[in-house]
């Protein structure tokens, strides 16, 4: 059964990788509006290493469950092979790796979450950057998602990051099930302390300057910004907020 969640895994990898991945280069220092070091550090150094660390659990869930189904292949019966094969079985259970309800809400949430934020990404342009910025020839997009609400790929990122706590915290995960967290409050509080310093991490540098960057393009555009407002009143959720 395991088997039917590895297309998930690499679509929900895609996705994440897609909605955390800046679509164009850093602006220069010229052109920064807000020059917050923790800021610059956590979308040019963290995010980077972030992206390696759910690849390489998304690897790892997907070599123990096709090896947890196929343990007689030809290819691990390599004594090097078989011995690693072995090792990696003893530290995750793949048995209870499974796709689950909650688990494919939670990858449907990713999946949509980076729709919305590639086109955004689209929409946007040359101007689209991690980092809250003014360039030069900068123009006010207000077409598309910037239709519906003015900070879509933001309202794409919430969506994003809820999928993911949905999809790892959830029956049948690789850190729930596969490593046995669930059976533990230690381990339940070890997945959640990560998820939220993850997650609050990314929501702090980009919701955190969402009045800010607001302020900054009223200013560069006034009146043509103004009458965007007020077709467009809501920042992230149409109707809500």
């Amino acid at each position: 059964m395991s088997l039917r969640k590895i297309p998930l895994i690499l679509a929900f990898n895609y996705a994440l990788k897609r909605s955390l991945t800046p679509p164009n280069p850093p602006p220069p220092d010229e052109a920064l509006i807000q020059k917050s070091s923790f800021r610059k550090w956590y979308s040019r150094v963290f995010l980077k290493f972030y992206r390696k660390v759910e690849i390489s659990v998304a690897l790892l869930e997907i070599l123990s469950i096709l090896i947890y189904n196929y343990p007689k292949h030809p290819l691990l019966q390599h004594p090097f092979v078989a011995r690693i094969s072995s090792l990696l079985l003893s530290k995750i259970n793949a048995g209870a790796i499974h796709p689950s309800t909650v688990g494919n809400i939670g990858a449907g949430m990713m999946i949509t979450g980076a729709l919305i934020r590639v086109l955004a990404y689209r929409y946007l342009g040359r101007l689209f950057t991690f980092s809250l910025s003014i360039h030069k020839d900068h123009y006010l997009v207000t077409s598309g998602p910037y239709g519906i609400v003015r900070h879509p790929g933001y309202t794409g990122l919430l969506i994003a990051n809820s999928g993911w706590f949905l999809w790892h915290l959830s029956r049948g995960s690789f850190f729930m099930s596969g490593l046995g967290l669930e059976r533990t409050l230690l381990g339940k509080a070890a997945v959640g302390v990560w998820g939220l310093s993850t997650m609050g991490g990314i929501l702090y540098a980009t919701l955190g300057r969402l009045k800010k960057e607001d302020d900054v393009i009223k200013k560069e555009f006034g009146k043509e910004w103004e009458e965007w407002a007020r077709r467009v009143p809501y920042m992230l959720i149409p109707g809500i907020y």
